[in-house]
């Protein structure tokens, strides 16, 4: 559920370069990487609440938390995004709900599983 350890690692790596490269003084490089981090938190948060019992009380909380659910309940290939859909849009990822079919496996991520008749992964 959460960021795998080496990919934040990586992450956070290619994010310091950037910051590094981009910014003229080390106190604009502290702040964005203190943002950075903080970014990573708010994702790694929101996430895991909407894997949860959880209701959104707010309004742009329940437009994530529905979001990240279709990806999981209606078509795992779709709604990627998880505290913003930019990326989504942007790769035509974000598609009308009611015009896309469910996925057999979409409570499973991709993975048939041995109760539907299929072959498990090896």
């Amino acid at each position: 559920m959460f960021i795998p350890l080496r990919s934040g690692i990586v992450g956070l790596l290619v994010f310091a370069g950037l910051w590094y490269s981009l910014l003229p003084t080390v106190a604009l490089f502290t702040s964005m990487m203190l943002a950075t981090t903080a970014a990573a938190f708010v994702y790694e948060w929101v996430h895991f609440l909407t894997h949860t019992a959880y209701h959104p009380r707010t309004a742009l909380y329940r437009r994530m938390w529905r979001r990240h659910r279709l990806h999981h309940f209606k078509n795992e290939h779709y709604w990627l995004g998880v505290t913003t859909n930019l990326g989504d849009r942007i790769l035509g990822t974000f598609p009308d709900p009611t015009k896309v079919p469910t996925s057999a496996t979409c409570r499973t991520l991709g993975v048939e599983s041995p109760a539907d008749g299929q072959a498990g992964p090896s």
